[in-house]
């Protein structure tokens, strides 16, 4: 099983339309699998 890792930079890009990377950003998550992991200080 593949994990994938996920940073706060590519999650609020791909959440924040208004961010210049959202359209990489939505791409991107476009392409993965779950599970997409990430850490709670990322998320606060």
């Amino acid at each position: 099983m593949i994990r994938t890792w996920l940073d706060s930079g590519p999650l609020v890009a791909f959440f924040d339309r208004k961010d210049t990377r959202h359209l990489w950003a939505y791409e991107q998550m476009g392409g993965l699998q779950p599970p997409l992991l990430t850490c709670e200080p990322v998320l606060t």
